[in-house]
């Protein structure tokens, strides 16, 4: 009983592994759009990843990245924490009728910060009114 479960087991992660290698389903990336007048940069599981510069997008791919889950977090140069997000595998779940994904978004005095990743493209709201986060130097 316990071969036969574990040779399930081996089939299972060989399927998934698979799937990885063979492109199926979403691509695994994480994509910061960052239209701040800050450098702002990007940590996956406490590993620094990526410098976005001021009023630039990056897409970070599978190949630059850990294994899921991910915590990510960006900070300003001064290393002030402006957005943080964690990332699952469901979050690249794409079935008939509906799409997962997760972003984090923040609306600051000096533009917005947008980071997502997922089984399809956010649809972002317009920018509050009222008072928005303030920039640090």
């Amino acid at each position: 009983m316990r071969a036969t479960a574990f040779l399930l087991l081996a089939a299972a992660a060989l399927v998934v592994v698979a799937c990885d290698l063979l492109g199926t389903g979403p691509p695994r990336s994480l994509e910061v759009g960052n239209g701040t007048n800050l450098a702002i940069s990007v940590t996956v599981n406490g590993a620094d990843i990526a410098i976005v510069a001021a009023e630039t997008s990056r897409r970070l791919d599978a190949g630059e990245l850990p294994h899921l889950p991910w915590r990510i977090e960006a900070r300003t140069a001064g290393g002030r924490l402006v957005a943080s997000l964690d990332v699952t595998d469901a979050a690249f779940v794409m079935t008939a009728n509906s799409a997962a994904g997760a972003v984090a978004l923040l609306d600051m005095l000096c533009g917005r910060l947008v980071i997502w990743a997922g089984a399809a493209p956010p649809s972002l709201p317009a920018p509050p009114p009222g008072p928005l986060v303030p920039c640090d130097p």
